[in-house]
């Protein structure tokens, strides 16, 4: 399997992570598109549906913004003739979902790969990883909720089997887009490839990679807006959008 993007590095998003809190600041000029539930041949499977034990207020169904699902199905047609899917596996997120992950889910992984951390740390290490539920819904919701994010992953067409993407390292310890540009070790060879891929092939599309999670991509949100240096978003809350 070649194509052009596996070859070319993911740039060093070190400045954007530093930044990266500024981005809950950035207007927003919303518009009054629908969030659909994606289907018409998208390979769809909820992660907050399928943990165990289920959190409250988890959906099974994936809803997404019109335009931002045209743009991934750009992105899986040109995995398929590569012989792979794109898997979207979070969309929308109720505000309950992500109370929960904020309180729960990340930092139990968080605990899981970093044991000797203390939980200053772990609550400092937590900011990079989930959004918080508790800031003004309308200047500020989490990214989620606006129907403007997805998290994804690739999948092997023939097989469906989910692709190598180095988590071996551990989901979080290496979970910037850019964390495996300078690993040198065999094993890891083919994630980068994998993460150069889904990367430029997103970007190509106009959609942003949140620069802490190589998963969590955006089209039209404030993280979107702020990385493009864009005069504001297009997505506020989709609570009254869905469809």
């Amino acid at each position: 399997m070649i194509h052009e993007f596996m070859s070319r590095p993911i740039p060093d998003l070190s400045r954007l992570r530093s930044e990266k809190s500024a981005y809950r600041n950035y207007p927003i000029c919303p518009i009054s598109e629908k969030c659909l539930k994606v289907n018409s041949g998208m390979l769809c499977r909820s992660y907050y549906w399928d943990y165990k034990p289920r959190p409250a207020g988890a959906i099974e169904e994936i809803f997404l913004r019109k335009s931002f699902i045209a743009k991934l199905k750009a992105i899986d047609e040109e995995l398929n003739s590569l012989g792979l899917r794109l898997l979207i596996q979070e969309g929308y997120r109720p505000l309950l979902v992500q109370r929960f992950v904020q309180e729960v889910s990340v930092l139990k992984g968080l605990r899981k790969e970093n044991p000797n951390l203390g939980e200053a740390e772990l609550f400092e290490k937590l900011k990079m990883f989930a959004a918080s539920a508790d800031m003004d819904l309308q200047l500020s919701p989490p990214p989620h909720l606006t129907g403007g994010v997805a998290d994804v992953n690739l999948v092997y067409l023939e097989t469906g089997k989910v692709v190598d993407m180095g988590k071996r390292g551990g989901l979080y310890n290496t979970a910037f887009p850019d964390a495996l540009e300078n690993y040198n070790f065999k094993t890891m060879e083919q994630p980068k490839r994998f993460r150069r891929l889904l990367f430029w092939l997103a970007f190509e599309q106009g959609i942003t990679t949140n620069p802490t999670e190589w998963w969590h991509i955006s089209w039209g949100d404030q993280m979107w807006a702020w990385i493009t240096k864009s005069s504001c978003a297009m997505y506020g809350a989709a609570d009254d959008l869905l469809s």
